[in-house]
């Protein structure tokens, strides 16, 4: 269909025809030669036509073209790909009979003029090709994944319906329920998979610290559980290599049992275990039997030295906060009076990671304990805590300032009860990572308040400071939280002691000392992480794969200035745990950026060596580790969940259906009066400058009229 409008008035057409008519009139109502009145009036016609057609152009006429466009209905089709969907006695069927039930119900679908469109889903979504295509591969399942990620991939359809088939295990992501009902169609769930609880022993899970440390004993606890009364008792192996390690024996008294062991780790890198329990008769699945974990053991703690003025709350919060995480090693230094230390200060502290100066130092007699902490300073730009309060001495050590985020150039002994009010961009620094935000907000600057030093403290070279004093429910502009960083040290003073009441605050409001623990463990991190400044690094994308991840390595490449740099050919070798070794190659993604899939991998521990060159010439080289698990997350539920199916289909208005009435989902959608194509109009509106045809219609007229006057002798 199409319409005409003008971007003038078209109230000019009257004119624009009589002057026209009026021209062609005036053109050819007197002719100096004799000709037929016929090719007069033609050509005045064709002068009017002319100088019409012209006329017209000036109102800029626009076409507007309407197109009727029909979209058929869309039904998404989610088929569940997951291991569960073929680990019980009816697998075989599910396997042989479910690809032809469903080519049936797309056939039907299509007859009644219903597209499909088809993804199979377990831990992530792909495409499905065809119902032959299927493969039950997925090591998880996660609905609710599913339905939100395909309703947006079909985002541009006309959606009417959503299949879901499954088994109804969902075993990753949140619950399904709330993302079903949010599709805002309805649902049709479709059960495959067996309803009856088989005999089964398995591990259903194994607890342990994921790190540790060298000639340290790490706990593991391995939960057993027996379905279907299938065993009373049980024998529990800890295995590595291959080799039993240690063995327990554990009685049921409901359905679950617990086995505890004991590893001494006596290597470094990354070490895989493994928990089997023994089969039992009539058992349908063993591959449950077994799982594999992975302990990443690190040769030592990181060692702090705590440096404190006297004995104090604060030393006391601060010790049982990094007493909580296993990867720290704190000793106390506590000034006992003028004559010393209640722990002797050795003279090398070079064994230390990190200082913690609480008020420190404080007496003139520090200074050797301050030549020492410097000398680590100078060599190993040795990170640095400090809390600066009322017995805090300057100037003892000629180098002191240095060493702090803050300055003043007159020091008042005097301190003032004072809040904390963290600034907005605080929230962006890496420190500040919670698992609830606003309870720490709340905690620290609704708080008990802390004394803090009244000198005029002025930030130094590389600082920022993130937080400042609320004194008597005022905010003020006084410094109370600075972070720094010059180069490779990085220190974080606080100008304010008895923290120690926050962290007494926190568990009064929490039940716990959590949050306030996570804060000072948060900027522990960030004072101990050095930055990796090396120009050539390969890596993993996650240091631990399941079963059926793809391995994906990722590398980057710079030059002297740090510029990225192309054309480096970079050979990974792969070594498997039993020797074997394969090269991969990995490919340019963009400048000074590789990366390469290297598909999925068997489970265990690989380690690979990276050497990158260009031109011939060695740019770098890299080292590291990854493992690769096989989840038995599948095997740890046999039994097809029929109520979340259920429950799926009422809240979104579908229906459940089970396997064998397949053919019965296409009729009941077919049957909606809401299965229908959905009409469009299309409106594209152009105008007559786009168009080569109005310019050859005046042509032609004119070279029409030109003709004829020339044939009459009017030229």
């Amino acid at each position: 269909m199409f319409q005409l409008d003008f971007s003038l008035s078209p109230l000019f057409i009257p004119l624009f025809a009589a002057v026209a008519a009026a021209a062609a009139w005036w053109m050819y109502h007197n002719t100096p030669v004799e000709m037929p009145t016929s090719v007069r009036r033609a050509l005045s016609v064709l002068r009017f036509l002319t100088i019409f057609v012209v006329l017209i152009l000036i109102l800029e006429p626009l076409i507007t073209k309407i197109n009727e466009e029909k979209i058929p209905p869309t039904v998404l089709v989610l088929q569940d790909g997951s291991q569960s969907m073929v680990a019980h006695r009816d697998s075989a069927k599910v396997k042989n009979e479910h690809p032809q039930r469903l080519k049936e119900f797309n056939e039907k679908l299509s007859s009644g003029g219903v597209n499909t469109l088809a993804y199979l889903f377990g831990s992530s979504l792909q495409g499905l090709v065809s119902p032959d295509s299927i493969t039950y591969k997925f090591s998880s399942t996660n609905i609710a994944g599913a339905l939100e990620e395909g309703l947006f991939k079909a985002g541009n359809q006309n959606l009417t319906a959503v299949v879901l088939i499954s088994d109804g295990i969902s075993n990753a992501g949140p619950s399904p329920l709330y993302s079903a009902e949010n599709t805002g169609l309805p649902v049709y769930t479709v059960m495959v998979g067996d309803t009856h609880e088989s005999k089964d022993l398995l591990v259903e899970s194994v607890l342990h610290n994921e790190l540790s440390y060298l000639n340290t004993i790490t706990p593991v606890r391995a939960v057993v559980k027996s379905v279907g009364n299938a065993a009373r008792q049980a024998e529990v192996r800890l295995k590595k290599g291959g080799k039993i390690l240690q063995t327990k024996n554990v009685v049921f008294n409901g359905p679950k049992a617990y086995a505890d062991f004991e590893i001494k780790l006596e290597q470094t890198g990354l070490q895989a275990y493994e928990i089997e329990i023994n089969a039992v008769a009539d058992e349908i699945n063993y591959r449950n039997n077994a799982q594999l974990f992975f302990v990443k053991v690190l040769e030592t703690r990181l060692k702090i030295a705590l440096f404190a003025a006297a004995p104090h709350p604060d030393v006391g919060a601060l010790t049982r906060t990094f007493v909580t995480d296993d990867r720290v090693e704190i000793t106390s230094f506590i000034r006992r009076d003028d004559n010393g230390f209640y722990k002797p200060v050795p003279q090398d502290l070079s064994g230390f990671d990190m200082f913690i100066l609480h008020q420190f130092p404080s007496h003139a007699g520090d200074k050797t304990v301050m030549d020492a902490i410097v000398a680590q300073w100078e060599k190993k730009q040795t990170p640095m805590l400090h809390f600066v309060g009322g017995q805090y001495k300057p100037g003892v050590h000629p180098r002191q300032s240095e060493l702090i985020a803050l300055s003043t150039e007159r020091y008042l002994n005097f301190s003032s009860e004072a809040q904390i009010v963290f600034k907005p961009e605080y929230r962006f620094h890496s420190t500040y990572r919670f698992k609830d935000e606003k309870a720490f907000v709340r905690l620290m600057e609704n708080g008990p308040p802390m004394f803090r030093n009244d000198s005029e403290w002025k930030p130094r070279l590389g600082t920022t400071v993130y937080a400042n004093a609320k004194i008597k429910g005022i905010p003020l502009d006084y410094p109370l939280l600075a972070f720094q960083e010059t180069g490779a040290y990085k220190n974080i003073t606080f100008i304010a002691e008895n923290i120690w009441r926050l962290r007494m605050q926190c568990h009064l409001e929490t039940g716990d000392f959590s949050l306030f623990d996570e804060w000072i463990t948060n900027m522990l991190q960030w004072l101990t992480t050095r930055a990796d400044n090396r120009r050539f690094k390969v890596f993993p994308s996650k240091p631990f794969f399941q079963g059926d991840e793809n391995v994906v390595m990722k590398g980057q490449a710079y030059d002297e200035t740090y510029k990225p740099l192309d054309g480096v050919e970079i050979k990974t070798t792969v070594t498997a745990s039993d020797g074997k070794k394969t090269d991969y190659y990995l490919n340019e993604l963009s400048p000074g950026n590789y990366g390469l899939d290297m598909n999925v991998f068997a489970e265990g521990v690989y380690r690979y060596e990276a050497t990158g060159t260009k031109n011939g010439i060695k740019v770098g080289f890299d080292q590291g580790e990854f493992s690769v698990g096989k989840s038995s997350m599948e095997f740890a539920q046999l039994k097809a969940d029929v109520n979340l199916l259920k429950q799926i289909a009422q809240r979104t208005g579908g229906k459940y259906f089970e396997a064998a009435q397949l053919s019965e989902v296409a009729a009941d959608i077919l049957a909606q009066p809401l299965v229908k194509p959905l009409i469009e109009y299309r409106k594209s509106t152009s105008g007559f400058r786009r168009f080569l045809w109005p310019i050859l219609l005046i042509l032609l007229l004119l070279s029409a009229e030109w003709i004829a006057r020339k044939r009459y002798g009017l030229i």
